[in-house]
């Protein structure tokens, strides 16, 4: 079994490890970091900037003038303009249009003389929120005027802030113990400000942290994760001696643009310590900085009813992530590192820094990366394989797991891994979803693989195929031919005619016509095939030529003339062939009603029973 469900990006970014010469920020909202170099000598304070992106942005490099007062430095999400916090009083903005810095600076200063700027947030291309600590503020940045102008300011004691970028939600710790939180949502030029709350004290603090809330964004709602210090249960999630009455949990809150926020769900970490938080795909990662292990939680299936708070436990055993391997090159080297080294990093090491979702910054080696869960370990890790279905269902890369997922169900022997159909599985649960597996991945990369295997259960592979239509037929999906036809020869080769006839007259399988000719084909097993199939083209509009061919193949003449009448197309239907066709029966009886029904129409249509001129009339 494997000993790790995590694992660090194999392609870190680089940059230079902090140093007495080289400071290094790291920007959230636009995943980036910013190197800035001072190596000019006492006389010279300027800084090389270095810039690189998590998302694949390119690389940028500038320089910068006093550089060693640089507190916080950002790009807006545009990169047009570059923001510079040198003082607690004032952020300085450069324009910087493809990158092309122009010479005039324009600052703006915090509106309170004896405030002092914290940290500042872009909300959009334009617009930039102040926090102080005696305020949130508001800005409108005009890059063609050089202008700042102010659209909105809070007083309020600011012990300490965390900024959402992906909502533009800022969440602001006011009252003296800093368990009284203020959110503001910012868009368009507009604050909502939301209702404030409280959160719960911990029992080892009387102060709530920073360090302790992520602000973060769960199956797309916003939510403030607090750690907290409880009483400790007899159900350990770690195993220590030394653990003690007290352990920590994880209390989700919800917010709400329209209502307060309200305690969603509580996460059963039951072990203490310091903790790191990552979201990672819609799953919580907590990291036990510590013990140096994870925990891995999945809050789809539990936060069901607004009225009862549910306690969410870990899916598997904390574990450690697995060994993460860097190697140095020349301008890359640490002390202690030779060049070319291959170096195991440290995991949860106190040069750590985490941000969210998944980011990993370990500012001694200079590396930054990204978080990821192993999907395919999971399916030997997790027992009940129902489960492990809802989980996949719900990953981004959970199709790869899920295919092999179905080909274990289906493998003789290993027939009871599920309580349900896992095909059934995939498309019940379409609402949510994540995963989307074409009919045809389904039939390629699972069922084709059992019709060569003897000892495979057809009856089983029958009811499973059966219970993945309905899901189908229930998620208002079309079947596709692949699945009809896979489905009809496995019934004709168990000679279960009488099930085939109830999925076709109840029409379980979606019309088509080569469907329709397949079950043609099955004539001469199964008689009744013959008028099911004529049944289902009937039923498709562009099959009516088929429907008359097929008819007057069976040498069904009349009944052919009938089908004609009945779409409104007997009277351009061609006389001789149809007359021809019943001459070649030897019926005289079919011959004279042919005849006479063409003699009719000619009467109806020219007023005469004659045919035109050049036909040729056939003697009865």
């Amino acid at each position: 079994m494997a000993s790790h469900y995590l694992y660090l990006s194999s392609n870190p970014i680089r940059f230079t490890p902090v140093n007495q010469h080289t400071n290094v920020f790291f920007d959230e909202a636009n995943g980036e970091v910013f190197t800035l170099d001072r190596k000019g000598g006492e006389e010279d304070d300027s800084a090389l900037v270095v810039v690189k992106s998590l998302h694949g942005k390119n690389e940028v490099q500038f320089r910068l003038e006093h550089g060693s007062q640089i507190k916080s430095i950002k790009f807006s999400p545009n990169r047009n303009i570059l923001s510079v916090l040198r003082s607690s009083k004032m952020v300085t903005f450069i324009n910087c249009r493809n990158f092309n810095f122009e010479d005039i600076e324009y600052r703006q200063t915090c509106k309170s003389q004896r405030a002092e700027i914290t940290s500042f947030h872009w909300t959009s291309n334009t617009e930039v929120v102040f926090i102080t600590n005696q305020s949130v503020e508001y800005y409108q940045v005009n890059p063609d005027r050089n202008v700042v102008k102010l659209l909105k300011l809070y007083s309020i004691n600011v012990n300490w802030a965390i900024f959402q970028p992906r909502f533009s939600t800022l969440v602001v710790s006011s009252s003296a113990s800093s368990t009284l939180l203020q959110p503001y949502m910012f868009q368009n030029g507009q604050v909502n400000k939301l209702p404030k709350f409280e959160v719960a004290k911990s029992l080892t603090s009387e102060v709530l942290q920073e360090r302790d809330v992520v602000v973060t964004v769960i199956y797309g709602q916003l939510y403030i994760l607090v750690l907290r210090s409880v009483p400790r249960s007899q159900n350990v999630t770690l195993s220590a001696p030394s653990l003690g009455s007290v352990a920590g949990d994880i209390v989700m809150y919800a917010l709400y643009k329209d209502s307060p926020a309200r305690v969603a769900a509580i996460l059963s970490v039951n072990i203490p310590g310091s903790f790191a938080t990552h979201i990672v795909d819609n799953l919580i990662l907590v990291h036990h900085l510590n013990a140096k292990v994870s925990l891995l939680f999945d809050i789809f299936h539990s936060i069901n009813d607004p009225e009862q708070i549910p306690t969410i436990f870990p899916i598997l055993a904390p574990l450690p992530i697995e060994t993460t391997r860097i190697t140095f090159l020349g301008s890359e080297l640490v002390r202690g590192v030779k060049e070319g080294a291959t170096y195991n990093c440290e995991h949860y090491a106190p040069s750590w820094v985490t941000f969210q979702p998944n980011i990993v910054i370990d500012a001694k080696l200079g590396c930054i990366w990204q978080m990821y869960v192993k999907l395919n370990v999971l399916e030997t890790m997790i027992t009940d394989k129902n489960q492990l279905l809802d989980i996949l269902l719900l990953r981004k890369k959970g199709k790869e797991p899920i295919i092999d997922l179905c080909k274990q169900a289906l493998t003789p022997g290993e027939q009871n891994t599920l309580q349900q159909n896992p095909l059934r599985g995939i498309f019940d649960k379409s609402s949510q979803r994540r995963v989307k597996i074409d009919q045809s991945e389904l039939y390629s990369k699972v069922l084709t693989s059992f019709l060569d295997n003897k000892k495979a259960n057809r009856k089983f592979l029958i009811s499973v195929l059966i219970d993945y239509i309905r899901s189908l037929n229930f998620c208002r999906l079309s079947v596709q031919y692949c699945i009809c036809e896979l489905l009809i020869n496995l019934i004709v080769e168990n000679k279960s005619f009488y099930q085939l006839h109830q999925l076709l007259q109840y029409r379980i399988l979606t019309d088509s016509k080569p469907l329709a000719c397949l079950v043609l084909s099955l004539e001469k097993a199964y008689p009744p095939a013959f008028q099911l199939a004529m049944d289902m083209l009937k039923r498709i509009p562009s099959c009516n030529e088929d429907v008359v061919e097929t008819l007057l193949s069976k040498k069904h003449i009349l009944a052919a003339l009938q089908y004609t009448e009945s779409i409104g197309r007997g009277d351009s239907v061609s006389a001789r062939k149809y007359l021809e066709l019943a001459q070649n029966s030897g019926d005289k009886k079919l011959l004279f009603t042919v005849l006479n029904y063409f003699e009719n129409r000619n009467l109806r249509l020219r007023g005469t029973p004659e045919f035109a001129t050049g036909f040729i009339p056939i003697c009865v």
